[in-house]
């Protein structure tokens, strides 16, 4: 699975843009429909606001454009703003070279110049980019990466641009696996990555670490997956000599330190069981300058353990971990060694931290150094003249709607139910769309914390924010009085919760370790949900609660999403193109499809019990998704086309006549922040 999922199903902290999302073409209508009230209407107010609007979106070319009317406006009502928008214009897209021209024009005509620029400075060095699951040179000059449609370990040039492959496995179905992480060398002689083989059916995996040199000759297994599972590069030693490598080991995540020459393999950290704490298989991690320290990002399965940095000794003899930070992520070392980049979230906004370090253990309290860029998805590493590499994702949404027949799996027209707007509506891990258990009432997520809900017959919209720190699902209670959330209270406790319609006030009802599996019994008296890789079920009422063994559920590991049937009596569960069904009163489950050249982008029951609808991806292929229906005693599926792409989650009316979707356009940015550094660093 690619990089994304895995984030998603860790519940990585990325977030999603404020400004709305904005299509090339739709971009392009607001900036006429603000020109059209600057110029025929006269507005100039209003058309300022339309334009400021226009420069916080995603379309840089439009962004920079309005920037310049914006700026112009504001000559008009004889403000001082108009040189600031200007500057803004030219400082912020530089690359936008008709529009920053114009602003430079402007400016000069007012009888200036741009301010110098003195303080940290954001750009796109990368639009659209690949998924970018891999490090980069010290030099900044080149970064590895996974390429998810032909199974290869490519590097990309971003100075050139150019993307070379250094593998050629033929494709995705002659190589029967694909690469994942990957990690290159600080001088770029070399790359590190994971093979995975998958097996048929896919219900476990063969993890291989390789490392192959950069001209693409030299492929060679430097560890294979017997012992441990899941094992990925990190990291690489500034000598060049040891690859800092996660691994599994039964439940025990372990720290690897693997000879890129051969030789034995060290084990850095073993991490205690009882520690709960995750080492996830896109965690940053970076060595000190002097090769003496590793510094890691981790998170935990317990709330004090989620978003820590720890410093490892790695000279010699392994030693004893120390945490340096809580609730950060890890940027990079600073280059003296002296310091640690870190990154920070609050109120919605990621900031860079300078965090002194002596001698593996913090020095003193961070400062803040610069915000990053927005919805923020990971850096990829600085580069020796101070500019650091981060990945971004632009995501944006709506809620779609129409008719559904299940019995022919025939879908269409799909319309707009619900607009998207600060980052759309989206459904991740089943945190999406619902019809309420009436029919009457729509919720949807606005945002990371926000419901949105529409009543159906009036088109009324409401907005709910639900008083969580962190959110995986929402969904309707029983009987629709309130919203289950699965998440975070304020306070680190993670759980379900119940939600009041009208305050967002949340109340507990279980703790759970994995929040985003849920599902609530038709009368409401009950809730499965998973502790560590076991289903139990509590009774509300009474809170006494028993395991349900769930045998047979592929080797063990968590589904991606749980659906309990109309009548209560089974669970229909899935993990990327498989299918499971579990009777919740024996536990028994039993592996109905499997699909390897595709995976599931959300499941809903019919209402008679008798089939789960299913929306289905074959991204490798690039081919249109479909809508199946697969009946759960057996029997072959009814697939047919979906009626457009982009879709994500699908969720059927309680007649089961009507269906929800959300059509989601993304792309991955890689931006480059520059200046930041302190004096003498």
């Amino acid at each position: 699975m690619n990089r994304l999922t895995i984030s998603i199903l860790c519940l990585a902290a990325s977030m999603w843009l404020h400004a709305a999302p904005q299509t090339a073409e739709k971009a392009e209508v607001a900036y006429k429909a603000a020109l059209e009230k600057e110029v025929a209407d006269g507005d100039l107010k209003s058309a300022i606001a339309q334009y400021e609007r226009l420069a916080r979106g995603s379309n840089r070319a439009v962004a920079a454009k309005a920037l310049v009317r914006m700026g112009q406006c504001y000559e008009k009502l004889g403000s001082a703003e108009a040189r600031k928008a200007y500057e803004r214009a030219i400082r912020e897209f530089a690359e936008q070279k008709d529009a920053a021209s114009q602003a430079r024009a402007r400016l000069a005509a007012l009888g200036g110049s741009p301010a110098p620029v003195t303080g940290p400075q954001m750009r796109v060095v990368w639009d659209d980019a690949v998924d970018t699951w891999g490090t980069m040179t010290s030099d900044g000059r080149y970064i590895s990466l996974p390429d998810w449609v032909t199974s290869d370990v490519s590097i990309r040039d971003m100075v050139t641009g150019e993307i070379r492959r250094l593998t050629n496995r033929g494709g995705f179905e002659k190589s029967g696996g694909e690469t994942e992480g990957t990690a290159i060398s600080l001088d770029g002689a070399k790359v590190a990555f994971t093979w995975l083989k998958f097996t048929k059916p896919q219900t476990t995996n063969a993890y291989e670490l390789h490392v192959i040199n950069s001209n693409g000759q030299g492929e060679r297994t430097l560890l294979q997956g017997k012992q441990f599972s899941n094992l990925q590069p990190h990291a690489w030693s500034p000598d060049g000599t040891r690859i800092a490598v996660s691994a599994r080991e039964g439940a025990r995540h372990k720290l690897l330190l693997v000879p890129q020459g051969g030789g034995a393999v060290q084990t850095a950290w073993d991490v205690p069981e009882s520690s709960k704490i995750v080492i996830s298989p896109g965690a940053r991690m970076e060595f000190s300058p002097d090769g003496r320290w590793l510094a890691v990002s981790v998170r935990g399965d317990v709330p004090q353990a989620t978003r820590s940095i720890v410093v490892i000794p790695v000279a010699g003899q392994a030693g004893k971990p120390v945490e340096v930070a809580k609730q950060a992520t890890l940027a990079a070392w600073a280059r003296d060694g002296r310091s640690l980049y870190i990154v920070r979230w609050q109120n919605n906004t990621a900031t860079l931290h300078d965090l002194p370090l002596r001698d593996g253990v913090a020095g003193g309290p961070d400062r803040m150094l610069a915000a990053l860029p927005p919805n923020p998805d990971g850096v990829i590493g600085l580069g020796s003249g101070g500019v650091l590499l981060v990945r971004a994702m632009w995501l944006a949404g709506e809620v779609l709607g129409g008719q559904i027949d299940t019995s022919h799996a025939t879908a269409g027209p799909l319309n707009t139910v619900m607009a998207g707007g600060n980052g759309g509506p989206r459904d991740i891990l089943g945190m999406g769309v619902r019809y309420s258990p009436d029919g009457k009432k729509i919720l949807a997520m606005s945002d990371w914390s926000t419901a949105k809900i529409r009543t159906v017959a009036t088109g009324e919209e409401r907005s709910l924010l639900i008083q969580l720190t962190r959110l995986a699902r929402v969904e309707w209670n029983a009987n629709g009085t309130a919203l289950l959330a699965g998440g975070m209270a304020n306070g680190g406790e993670r759980g379900i919760f119940e939600v009041d319609l009208q305050t967002g006030m949340a109340r507990m009802l279980v703790a759970a370790e994995q929040p985003g599996l849920f599902a609530m019994s038709p009368d409401g008296g009950r809730i499965y949900y998973f502790k560590r890789s076991s289903l139990f079920v509590r009774d509300l009422a009474s809170g006494t609660e028993r395991q349900i063994p769930m045998t047979g559920l592929g080797d063990g590991t968590l589904p991606w999403q749980l659906q309990l049937s109309p009548d209560g009596q089974h669970l229909a569960c899935y993990q990327q193109g498989t299918l499971w069904i579990t009777d919740v009163s024996t536990g028994k489950t039993e592996l109905k499809y499997a699909r390897e050249d595709g995976e599931f982008r959300g499941i809903s029951w019919t209402p008679d019990n008798r089939s789960v609808v299913v929306l289905e991806s074959n991204w490798r292929k690039n081919l249109k998704e479909q809508i199946v229906v697969y009946p759960v005693d057996g029997g072959d599926p009814i697939r047919k086309d979906a009626p457009t792409n982009k879709l994500q989650g699908l969720w059927l009316s309680p007649d089961g006549r009507r269906m929800l979707t959300v059509r989601r356009e993304s792309k991955l940015q890689v931006w480059a922040l520059d200046s930041f550094l302190p004096a003498g660093k």
